[in-house]
């Protein structure tokens, strides 16, 4: 489950915080997922990702945020953002905040029907009669344009998987709960066109250790609430949760760009099969280290 959310960019957290354990047994999976956010600091280890899970970047075309920038032909570009960059702000009024939701729409249809290539925001500021000086004032450049399209999906199936876990039944087994909920994550992943081209663009120009910000929000209302939920005996300390979420989403990611139907089959049965196991190993392992 993969994600990161709010307009492109993600908070680095480095605050100290609690380590005393997860959410308990009788909260609610929404009181779950905020307390585990209240609960939450940087013991979480930002290059959580190690050099053996790193072996699995090249699969899915995963490289560093190049050093040089490049600007594409119909890319508008102000030399005074150059000299003195202004950095976007958030929108407030509902008019503002339309404006944002209408771009980052016009990205989706624009990559899914095109590809990320063909982004740019002298393009966007065509195909939605914005104009790009405004289109500045909530992003950055055509990057951020993309992760913040990419974020808004993420937000998506994230809230979809929440409903979802909020709906099982009370008599649930906790292994047909998790085969679930990945079912439900999948499917909603591959129903929005723009997903994967977004989560390609995604992988390349956002650097691993700014991530943070998506994967909290899948945490908080969806691993954390359905260990309140199915295994209340379980670790949930900060640093497992945060293992989980990223090896499980760099599996479904690299699920999410296989197009192969036998590849994809086999990827399924994998990571169903993990989260089984993370699951015993948070039970019979209550502590990390």
């Amino acid at each position: 489950m993969i994600g990161r959310v709010e307009g492109g960019h993600r908070k680095q957290e480095g605050q100290a915080g609690k380590q005393d354990g997860g959410p308990p047994a009788f909260l609610s999976g929404r009181q779950a997922g905020e307390g585990w956010k209240a609960n939450m600091s940087t013991h979480v280890i930002r290059d959580r990702r190690s050099a053996s899970h790193s072996r699995l970047l090249p699969l899915l075309g995963i490289t560093m945020r190049p050093l040089l920038r490049h600007v594409k032909k119909d890319e508008s570009v102000s030399l005074m953002d150059a000299v003195e960059p202004r950095k976007p702000r958030a929108p407030r009024q509902k008019r503002a905040k339309k404006t944002r939701a209408r771009l980052l729409e016009a990205v989706e249809t624009l990559v899914a029907a095109e590809g990320a290539d063909a982004v740019t925001t002298t393009r966007i500021a065509a195909e939605t009669g914005v104009a790009v000086g405004t289109i500045y004032r909530y992003f950055t450049d055509r990057d951020a344009l993309l992760l913040a399209a990419y974020d808004a999906t993420v937000g998506r199936i994230v809230e979809t998987c929440h409903d979802a876990l909020e709906k099982l039944p009370v008599d649930a087994r906790m292994d047909e709960a998790a085969g679930h909920l990945l079912g439900v994550y999948l499917s909603s992943a591959e129903a929005i066109p723009a997903h994967s081209g977004l989560l390609v663009a995604m992988r390349r120009l956002r650097p691993i250790e700014a991530e943070g910000a998506g994967e909290d929000r899948i945490i908080a209302e969806i691993v954390a609430p359905f260990f309140a939920r199915f295994a209340p005996a379980a670790s949930s300390e900060p640093l497992r949760l945060h293992l989980m979420s990223t090896l499980l989403g760099t599996m479904v990611d690299l699920y999410l760009l296989t197009a192969e139907p036998a590849g994809r089959a086999l990827l399924r049965a994998e990571i169903e099969a993990h989260v089984l196991l993370m699951v015993d190993r948070a039970i019979n392992e209550p502590r990390m280290g």
